[in-house]
């Protein structure tokens, strides 16, 4: 998640909490950036610690730090973070149907874009992470209708076939 704009970036679900698995999740927020961030705050989970040396020590300068916020008095780096979980774990606790990986992943996506796009937030003055970003949509006043709206016109026929011929 970016600590200015709570934009949610990268979420991947995994059976476990091993390097592989935190690895996967800086590959793909790397992928999505347009610059390398200045710094990287984890809870300091080990895997986080060794993932973060292989994805972001291969690079050139400038070089990302990595923060681990493991005590009280380091409390306040990872706390954006903490909250992010917690909401998502309010949502995700009442829901079914996550009977496989693949589903799992598929909810916590739409949770994210929910988030980021339709979602606003008292500390960023009634604004959407989305919006704070720069990612203005123009979504209106029902912002899940729009873009509903707006994915289903982006959406290229082969992909609805594809859709269509996998379930």
């Amino acid at each position: 998640m970016d600590s200015d704009t709570r934009f949610w970036i990268s979420s991947m679900i995994s059976q476990g909490r091993e390097v592989a698995d935190a690895q996967r999740v800086f590959q793909d927020t790397k992928q999505k950036l347009v610059a390398m961030p200045i710094a990287v705050t984890h809870d300091g989970l080990q895997s986080y610690g060794e993932a973060f040396r292989r994805e972001f020590y291969t690079q050139a300068t400038p070089r990302t730090i990595e923060v681990r916020s493991v005590s009280l008095r380091d409390r306040g780096f990872n706390n954006r973070m903490e909250r992010l979980n917690q909401t998502y774990r309010d949502r995700n606790k009442t829901q079914r149907g996550l009977d496989s990986g693949r589903t799992a992943q598929e909810m916590s996506d739409a949770i994210r874009i929910a988030y980021n796009f339709t979602r606003p937030h008292m500390a960023l003055k009634g604004r959407t992470p989305a919006e704070a970003a720069g990612l203005d949509l123009k979504l209106g006043q029902n912002r899940w209708k729009s873009l509903i709206h707006q994915s289903a016109k982006a959406r290229p026929a082969d992909t609805e076939q594809e859709a269509k011929t996998a379930d």
